[in-house]
Parts: C-alpha cells; structure tokens; sequence
C-alpha cells in the first residue's frame, strides 16, 4: 500500500495536537521581519492543506503541493473556517517535489512538519530544492524545517496508539542511525458497517538531514542568505538540536 492510501481519511483526527495556527504565525512574522509581502506563496508538501488553508486565510494566495493524491483530496474538501473573511481559494497541484513544475514564480515557499525528511534519496532532495529556486523570485524566501538524527535517536523504539471513533492507529519508530534512515510502521484498523476492524499498513520512510547538508544544496540552488534557528525563533541553532527551521533568501535581494 502505498503511504498516506489509508491515513489520509484520518490524518487531521490522529495529528490534531500540530500547532497550525503557531506555524502560521511564524510565517508571517519572518515575513515581516524579512520585510517581504509575497503575492504567490508556495506550500511545498502541504498534506491535507490544513495550513495551506490557514495561510490563504490571511491574505495569502497559495499553491499547495504534495505527491499524495489521497492527502489532496483531504486538502481539496475543505473551505474557509472564517466565511466573513473571504480570500482566493488555494490551487492545489498533484506532483513531486523533486519534479515541481509550476505556472509562474513565487514570492515565497514554506515546506513545513520535516516534510522535506521524506526525500531520502539526497539528489531527489537537492532537486527539489533546486526546483524551489527555480521557480524563486529575485528576494523570495524559502521557510522550511529538518529533522536532525538527534530526533531520530529519541524517537528509535518508540510505539504508541491513537484512535478516533471508527478508526485505530498503532505507530512505531525504528532508527537505522548509519544509513540515517527511520522508518515509520503504521497499522491502520477501520470499523467496518458489521462492526469488525479492516487492518491496512503502511511504512513511512525519513533520513535524517544537518546544516552541513542541506546549506550547500540551499547555495547551489541560488540561495546565498541561509540562517538556521531553533523552532519558532531566531535563535541560532546547530545540528544537536532534534528540529531545525532554515530561512533562505533567494539570490538577487537588497
């Protein structure tokens, strides 16, 4: 099966806990402070859109892409949480990061929830991100976070169950620390209409990525202003912390 074939119905239910609203609020701040006001904002792996959604909602025009169809379709169902608020409805695109192909430039790209960890093959991921710069205006900004394997070594072993009311999901983590792969087993169990439990799996793949890897891909992209914090702040970061935001101006800026 493929990944996300089956979590994508339930998703947002076992994920309830991310703070959107925290991303999105980071996002317009390093917006502010980076005194940018981007017309065409791209969400790189945007999942079921939840923050696509959020960031549209204040003003933003959005493109959202993920290679999940499943997770798009999620994306594709919702609407605007705020009718007095009226905004342009996010355009959502079925297609591969390391393959973006998109209509015209962005002002901007936030790739967000160590979305980019899921490209485990390093050249798919330099790709991708060269695509990002591709497509970059001269200035954009591109806001993105890493998982480092200090992450992983805490996550290596873990299980846990979520649940829903017509759903069980039972999770577990396992750390391959040399070849800097995790997997992630996930076993679905949905109630049928008798009442029995249909099981579906799903595996879950990340590599755990660092400054000293991802910097060089930023540059070679044509970003030449990268700068690396700890979650939600401006304060510098190194590869002992698990989660690493990067802030990357696209070349060409004043």
């Amino acid at each position: 099966m493929k990944a996300y074939e089956a979590l994508a119905a339930h998703y947002d239910r076992f994920t309830g806990d991310v703070p959107y609203d925290r991303w999105a609020d980071y996002i317009e701040s390093e917006f502010a402070r980076l005194n940018i006001s981007p017309e065409l904002v791209l969400d790189l792996a945007c999942g079921t859109g939840t923050l696509t959604w959020k960031l549209a909602e204040r003003g933003f025009e959005m493109i959202g892409v993920d290679s999940s169809a499943e997770m798009l379709a999620q994306a594709q169902s919702k609407d605007w949480t705020d009718p007095e608020n009226p905004g342009i409805r996010p355009l959502f695109l079925c297609q591969k990061a390391e393959k973006l192909d998109l209509y015209g430039t962005i002002g901007a790209c936030v790739c967000c929830l160590d979305s980019l960890n899921y490209l485990t093959d390093p050249k798919k991921l330099a790709r991708a991100i060269g695509k990002v710069g591709l497509f970059m205006e001269p200035g954009g900004v591109f806001l993105f976070d890493a998982l480092t394997p200090a992450h992983f070594r805490e996550i290596d072993g873990v299980d846990y169950v979520r649940e829903d009311e017509d759903a069980l999901c039972v999770y577990h983590a396992d750390f391959d620390e040399e070849e800097s792969l995790c997997v992630h087993s996930v076993d679905i169990f949905e109630e049928a209409d008798d009442g029995r439990y249909d099981r579906s799996f799903e595996e879950h793949e990340e590599r755990a990525y660092t400054p000293q890897e991802l910097i060089p891909m930023l540059r070679d992209a044509g970003f030449e202003s990268v700068s690396v914090y700890r979650p939600f702040s401006q304060e510098a970061a190194d590869e002992t912390e698990p989660r690493i935001f990067y802030c990357a101006r696209y070349r060409n800026h004043k």
